[in-house]
């Protein structure tokens, strides 16, 4: 068995010349598919001619581009679709098939053959969904209506790419033939979904569900790439494509509920082999061509943008977007696409466009994905007076509220649904407090999805598991994992991912408190310690030493054993602080019910303070608060009143209320204009 040695070489020349370039297009902030394509043109013939034997980068590419549809095929939920139905079908469908539409005539007025003008309107049609993507990312604006619409409209393009890839080796020929090869591919393909559509509820998730229940990493990754390459194999035995089979592969693994962990274990694949497709694409650039026919790319990058420009606005327009969002989306697909090339190369390789055509093709993509970053910036000076401008024209809302999105926003994520775990879900179910639980248990995720849990199965340390949690819109991140090198990496992951999170983690051993702490955790508690304190607690009740003066005991434990960790950092103030001024104070909380002589009581009126001593720091109402409340608010039943007193004055100024409706509550009160630390452990 021969072996060309040559291919090491050629993957090492093209790893050092993307690490160079690369560098360099993070510093100009240009997209690293961009950088990629530069370091395929430095390496190919045109270049240094590093490369020797092409085929074998082209063959890693093709590689990419089945785990690329794959990956898309993997990301499609049904369920998030359905919520943009609109904008993403009409939307979608209308800049799509607009773009096909004028495309297609100016090709044909211009007197290009019919089925070449349709290839170049499927070409133009598509708007790069990995630079938008990557630049949303970057500019925290996923989330935003603009976003939401954009993404959008780039899923149902992602969509149309299927349909195009089919079609397009049937453009070229005779009419019947090709017609009556069309229609038996259609009619193989319908049985391939058939196939498919039972092998994603039969057969995969079955076989994720035992790899994962016997948590073999290794076999759980296996299972997912052989169900890809395998429906790959099986579509192109069909007569069909690769990245048909592989995009359909997705949708298999997609209706499973180990998607989200499949997909963080393929994302590294799909990358690397990425960047050969992108660095393949490069090579065959030629420079020659963009010399010679400089002008004619020119027009056809303005041309190309223009058209996107109107008909994504016009897509985001009927979709349902408002005026600014309407302009803003239109700039986020108005440049051309990675499908672009990979539909290019599928064209050119069957013979539909002729080497000089091919290399147009690749230099106006190229120049359009490379001008988009700075024409989404163009766009956010321009679009709030031009939004305004076509909000009255047309009669439609100048802006959307970001609220109005489905994401869930301030909740807390628990990672982990062991004991604890399912106590803080409980805790949040009955204060109404929205949650999203992450496990790695596949029982668990599926005896708990049926009863309605939010939970979904993953890895916490892994990025796209907490995104998929809504990590960037969390408010809390609970991690209770049983393993301590999987807690550090949640830890780390969601610190990385939310600087502003606040972060309680748990941990076995006290020395492993001053670690997390250090990564990121802003409380950490340490069972050791806790069961030591709980153990030591009932001991003392047992030798009948009062309450408070057990509860005062603890305080000092914990304040000397966890303060160690907290060197000099300015932490902010406490009740333990409150304990050390007047040790027999206590903040309390309240929930005023109907029968209770406070309910319907201006706050000056229940003489509180004057009887007993008593005074109310906060009331709760629903989901706002009201801090140091006046004397003339008044005071309503459901709300939850915030006392600070001594514990037996609340008890003897609320005798309707039961124990279980009065609470200790160490609340923090950060210091003015001061940002809380980022380690302060606690309890």
């Amino acid at each position: 068995m021969t072996i060309d040695m040559n291919i090491f070489s050629d993957i090492a020349f093209i790893f050092l010349i993307s690490i160079v370039v690369l560098i360099l297009c993070h510093k100009f902030k240009i997209p690293s598919i961009i950088g990629f394509l530069l370091a395929g043109v430095i390496a190919g013939p045109v270049g240094f001619g590093l490369v020797h034997n092409s085929a074998n980068i082209e063959f890693l590419a093709e590689i990419g581009v089945i785990l690329l549809l794959f990956v898309i095929g993997m990301e499609m939920s049904i369920d998030k679709l359905m919520k943009s139905k609109r904008m993403l079908f009409f939307g979608g469908g209308v800049q799509i098939l607009s773009t096909i539409a004028i495309v297609t005539a100016l090709a044909l007025f211009f007197g290009y053959e019919w089925h070449l003008a349709l290839f170049a309107g499927f070409l133009v049609s598509f708007s790069s969904t990995a630079v938008d993507l990557k630049i949303l990312q970057d500019r925290k604006e996923i989330d935003t209506p603009h976003g939401q619409s954009a993404l959008s409209i780039h899923i149902f393009q992602d969509l149309a790419l299927i349909p195009m890839i089919l079609v397009t080796p049937y453009l070229i020929g005779d009419g019947t033939s090709n017609t009556a090869s069309a229609i038996g591919a259609l009619l193989v393909g319908i049985i391939l979904i058939v196939i498919v559509f039972f092998a994603s509820k039969n057969i995969v998730p079955t076989l994720l569900y035992r790899a994962a229940k016997i948590k073999d990493q290794e076999l759980f990754v296996y299972i997912v790439l052989a169900t890809c390459m395998l429906i790959a194999y099986l579509s192109e035995l069909f007569g069909l494509s690769l990245a048909l089979g592989a995009f359909l592969a997705g949708l298999i693994v997609a209706e499973s509920e180990y998607s989200t962990h499949a997909l963080y274990n393929i994302l590294p694949f799909k990358d690397i082999f990425m960047s050969f497709f992108f660095v393949s694409t490069g090579m065959m650039f030629s420079i020659a061509v963009l010399f010679d026919h400089y002008i004619l790319i020119i027009g056809f990058v303005i041309g190309a943008i223009l058209i996107k420009l109107f008909t994504g606005m016009l897509g985001a327009f009927l979709g349902g977007g408002s005026a600014q969002v309407v302009i803003k989306a239109g700039f986020h697909l108005c440049f051309m696409s990675e499908f672009s090339l990979i539909l290019a190369t599928i064209g050119y390789t069957a013979g539909l466009l002729t080497a000089t055509t091919y290399q147009i093709v690749l230099a106006v993509t190229i120049i359009s994905m490379a001008l988009g970053p700075f024409l989404i910036n163009f766009s956010d000076a321009i679009a709030p007076k031009l939004g305004r401008r076509l909000s009255k024209r047309l009669r439609v809302k100048y802006n959307d509220d970001v609220e109005e999105c489905d994401e869930i926003k301030d909740h807390i994520i628990i990672a982990g649904y062991g004991p604890s775990g399912r106590n803080v879900a409980h805790s949040a179910t009955f204060a109404q407090i929205p949650y999203r639980v992450i496990e790695l248990n596949p029982d668990t995720v599926k005896e708990e999805r049926e009863k309605g849990v939010p939970i979904l199965y993953g890895d916490a340390g892994q990025s796209e598991v907490l995104v998929h949690a809504g990590i960037m819109s969390a408010r809390i991140c609970v991690i209770v994992i049983d393993n301590l090198f999987a807690t550090q990496q949640a830890v780390k992951m969601a610190r990385e991912l939310n600087p502003a999170i606040h972060i309680i983690a748990r941990t076995r051993f006290l020395g492993e408190v001053e670690n997390l702490i250090e990564i990121g955790a802003h409380e950490v508690i340490c069972e050791e310690f806790e069961t030591s304190i709980e153990i030591f607690s009932r001991v003392l009740h047992r030798y009948l030493m009062p309450r408070d003066e057990i509860q005062k005991l603890i305080s000092e434990i914990r304040s000397g054993d966890y303060g160690m960790y907290r060197g000099l950092q300015k932490i902010p103030y406490s009740l333990e602080d409150v304990h050390s001024m007047q040790e027999d104070m206590d903040i309390e909380t309240i929930r005023i019910t109907d029968a209770s002589p406070y309910s319907n009581v201006m706050l000056k009126d229940t003489a509180l303070r004057t009887t007993h001593n008593l005074t109310i720091i906060a009331i709760k109402r629903g989901k706002s608060v009201i801090p140091v409340p006046a004397g003339d608010e008044t005071i309503f039943a459901g709300d939850i009143v915030m006392v600070f007193g001594k514990p037996e004055n609340v008890i003897s100024a609320f005798p309707s209320e039961s124990d279980e409706e009065i609470h200790g509550c160490a609340v923090v009160l950060p210091l003015p204009e001061e940002k809380p630390p980022k380690g302060s452990p606690g309890i």
